[in-house]
């Protein structure tokens, strides 16, 4: 599945994937140097193969778009702003950073238009 969405988006290195045992149904695209896919036990069980391979194949649109390294900034800010939220105006400087980063709807978007492709394994 991983495998037929890196080579029909013609994505040349493949990131590695990782299953993590959370329930909650979620996938993700993290990394700075090298993307690396992560999806939650809780969507595994949730989703048939097909409904799986839109999400393998969402999520290596973010790596051909290099979205891993805003998703990294993001989870690292929202855990800074955690530890800071007791300073004064700690945490709305966190929010600023945040609110600069590049929106995530478009980002989303160009990924989801991604997934649509690979529904179909390579001939």
């Amino acid at each position: 599945m991983l495998l037929d969405a890196c080579y029909i988006l013609d994505l040349h290195k493949v990131p590695p994937m990782y299953v993590t045992q959370d329930p909650q149904p979620n996938a993700m695209c993290i990394g700075l140097d090298e993307p690396i896919i992560v999806v939650g036990a809780g969507l595994v069980e949730l989703l048939d193969e097909e409904e799986m391979r839109a999400v393998v194949g969402h999520e290596v649109g973010h790596a051909l778009s290099g979205h891993s390294v805003y998703r990294t900034i993001l989870l690292f800010l929202t855990s800074l702003a955690l530890k800071v939220a007791w300073i004064p105006l700690g945490n709305l400087a966190i929010m600023a950073i945040v609110t600069a980063l590049p929106c995530s709807r478009p980002v989303e978007a160009g990924a989801g238009t991604r997934s649509r492709v690979p529904e179909e394994p390579p001939r």
